[in-house]
């Protein structure tokens, strides 16, 4: 797509409120920006933007009752965010790969072990210990595999109606929690309209990280709740809380304090989220807990489906 810089004065917004609404994602006209110089001396603000034509990027400004003095199109401009796609996307199609490679031997791993269950149920017997230690590494390498391939390759939702307890109910069977945790899930109930094997994805994450968060020991707390046409999920863990300065990249791919983790847990969430129409959201104390929130759509639109 053609890279443009436009300028144009600020009018009625300031540079805060235009970089707020601009960066958010690629708008219904095709424009993505990518990146804003402002002029204090000159009151001009500058934008580095990816748009299918100039008509699109005028477009663009009428939302926001601004009027471009200049739109130059160039393919000189590299910014640091397209770098940084770029070396995305690279290690994206890479891990891919690994990813993809990965899962026939994995298949092979768990399918064995249930054989021997099933044919040798005296062996398995024996040493059952060893053998669920062999499971629970390949679940964790199945779901870290899962995590990989669902950030750099997300499918189409395949949206169906489901209870939301059920949801939440499933996800929570499908980790290993501790003897020290508790998990408290909140009575409502309600349908939702939703990719339901992609939420679990995301709340078996959330709760994984609120069990790592906490040492393997500590109570979580489940809400749910219908508001208006909205569904909300909250997250409660009692663990020491995200540190002000890690809290702003905690959504980076790639980005984890964890010696063990792919950096992509919480980025897919938020992408699996989005996909829904939704969002999510953190609050977080030191010393108290951190709570992570998602609003989604009950009913998400026909169109949603990318």
């Amino acid at each position: 797509m053609p890279i443009f810089v436009d300028s144009h004065r600020l009018g009625e917004h300031t540079k805060d409120e235009l970089e707020k609404a601009a960066f958010e994602a690629e708008d219904e006209f095709g424009v993505k920006v990518h990146q804003m110089l402002f002029s204090e001396s000159d009151d001009v603000l500058y934008c580095v933007c990816e748009a299918p034509s100039r008509d699109a990027i005028i477009n663009h400004h009428k939302k926001y009752d601004t009027v471009c003095d200049s739109i130059i199109e160039t393919d000189q401009i590299r910014t640091d965010e397209m770098a940084k796609t770029e070396h995305l996307k690279a290690i994206g199609e890479l891990a891919a790969r690994i990813s993809h490679d990965l899962r026939n031997p994995l298949s092979i791993i768990k399918n064995s072990l249930e054989l021997i269950r099933l044919k040798n149920p005296e062996v398995f017997a024996k040493s059952e210990g060893d053998f669920e230690k062999i499971n629970k590494a390949t679940i964790r390498m199945v779901h870290l595999v899962d995590n990989v391939l669902d950030f750099v390759k997300p499918k189409p939702l395949h949206l169906e109606s489901r209870s939301v307890r059920k949801i939440i109910q499933n996800s929570i069977s499908r980790i290993t929690v501790p003897d020290e945790i508790t998990i408290d899930t909140s009575p409502a109930d309600f349908e939702l309209v939703c990719d339901y094997e992609k939420m679990e994805i995301v709340l078996v994450n959330l709760i994984s990280n609120a069990i790592q968060a906490m040492g393997g020991k500590g109570g979580i707390k489940i809400r749910t709740l219908a508001a208006k046409n909205d569904a909300i999920i909250e997250i409660e863990d009692a663990g020491p809380g995200i540190p002000e300065n890690l809290l702003p990249r905690i959504f980076d791919p790639l980005f984890t304090t964890r010696q063990i983790g792919t950096g992509l847990g919480l980025p897919s969430c938020k992408t699996i989220v989005e996909q829904h129409g939704g969002k999510i959201d953190v609050e977080t104390k030191i010393g108290v807990g951190t709570t992570f929130r998602i609003r989604l759509p009950i009913k998400p639109e026909s169109g949603q489906t990318q």
